[in-house]
């Protein structure tokens, strides 16, 4: 009669934890799919909105480059205003465009990449921007990387952009890009001697746009670390960073060696 008792309690414990996680399951889908309903709604917004931003970025340019002069000052400063403001908010859709393609783009194609050479194309690139200062580059011989090209170049050049920007007001803005000696998978790091962070006040620094600095001092939009992240993490890797403020940030990242 024991047995047959402590059976049945096991029978009847067993259909309540049974029930639970089907419930917990059907929650988890439910939650799932409105969170896939709102990144769809929030990518239909954004592609909607480039339109009349397209429009009112490219009208302004046209009464700036033919009517400018015949207002005045004031004006000139409103049209300035209105242009700045049509540009950022264009930048803005764009980068929350990126952010929610980040975890939904094609399925990664992962290869042995030459990161070295990698960083040494985009910092080229990063260089010939319109209004770029002139910045020392340093890059030492790395390790090869298991990863998909071209999320790697995303996040390199979200990285190394960062580094030109908060270094661009030093006399010579110096970005560094090197990697950790060890075994196993290799840790890789791009360094600058810029402004740099106080961490303790930035705990959300990888969270999409979280900005540490004031808009006024640095343009953006607080979105490239949070694709960096993900795209680390979409590779199974980690990212994390090191700063003082006045001494320049350092962000390390690991990536597979070798194919799995």
């Amino acid at each position: 009669l024991v047995d047959a008792s402590d059976r049945a309690a096991e029978q009847t414990r067993a259909q309540a934890l049974s029930h639970q996680v089907s419930e917990l399951l059907a929650e988890k889908e439910k939650r799932e799919a409105f969170s896939a309903e709102l990144e769809a709604f929030a990518i239909a917004v954004s592609h909607d909105l480039r339109r009349p931003l397209v429009t009112i970025a490219g009208f302004t340019d046209l009464l700036a480059e033919k009517h400018r002069e015949r207002l005045p000052v004031t004006g000139q400063l409103f049209l300035d205003q209105v242009r700045n403001s049509a540009l950022e908010m264009r930048r803005m859709v764009e980068d929350y465009l990126k952010f929610l393609k980040s975890n939904h783009e094609q399925t990664a194609q992962p290869a042995e990449v030459d990161i070295g050479q990698l960083a040494h194309d985009i910092f080229t690139d990063l260089s010939r921007r319109p209004g770029q200062k002139p910045a020392r580059f340093v890059c030492a011989t790395l390790p090869p990387a298991w990863a998909d090209e071209a999320m790697l170049r995303q996040m390199l050049t979200n990285l190394l952009a960062n580094a030109l920007k908060y270094s661009s007001r030093k006399g010579l803005p110096t970005v560094e890009v090197g990697a950790l000696p060890g075994e196993g998978a290799p840790t890789f790091f791009v360094r600058d001697n810029g402004v740099g962070l106080d961490l303790a006040k930035a705990a959300k620094l990888f969270e999409p746009f979280q900005r540490y600095h004031d808009a006024a001092e640095f343009s953006g939009t607080g979105v490239g670390l949070a694709i960096a992240r993900r795209i680390v993490e979409r590779h199974g890797g980690r990212i994390w960073a090191q700063s003082q403020p006045g001494s320049g940030a350092t962000f390390f990242f690991t990536l597979p060696q070798a194919a799995p």
